[in-house]
């Protein structure tokens, strides 16, 4: 059953990552990337969401990952978010903690 609302870990450029609780509404994600989104899918029941046009609008670099062999720099707004099947939920407590070691490791503002 899809929740009405769910907790994503928001990670900005320059700023702390921070918990927040939204609609699990496309509309709402978008809002939060600030353009139409790709859903980048992680282990664990997890997903990062990102705009995905956020490097041709020259969005400045958010975080450094590694996928497909390569590393690829995420630009803009990077929202973490939890994954049941083809469904967006809330993350759970260790997915949290999860996503904060990821931008913790990877941000660009740190040199990651």
């Amino acid at each position: 059953m899809k929740e009405e609302n769910i907790r994503v870990l928001v990670m900005e450029p320059d700023r702390a990552a921070e918990e927040h609780t939204v609609p699990n509404t496309l509309e709402a994600l978008q809002e939060l990337v600030g353009g139409r989104i790709e859903v980048i899918t992680l282990t664990g029941n997890m997903a990062l969401i990102v705009d995905e046009e956020g490097k041709f609008k020259e969005k400045a670099a958010c975080m450094f990952l590694f996928r497909n062999g390569w590393i690829d720099t995420l630009v803009g707004t990077v929202v973490a978010i939890g994954t049941d099947g083809e469904e967006f939920c809330g993350l759970t407590d260790g997915q949290i903690t999860r996503a904060r070691n990821i931008w913790m490791i990877a941000n660009v503002a740190t040199g990651g």
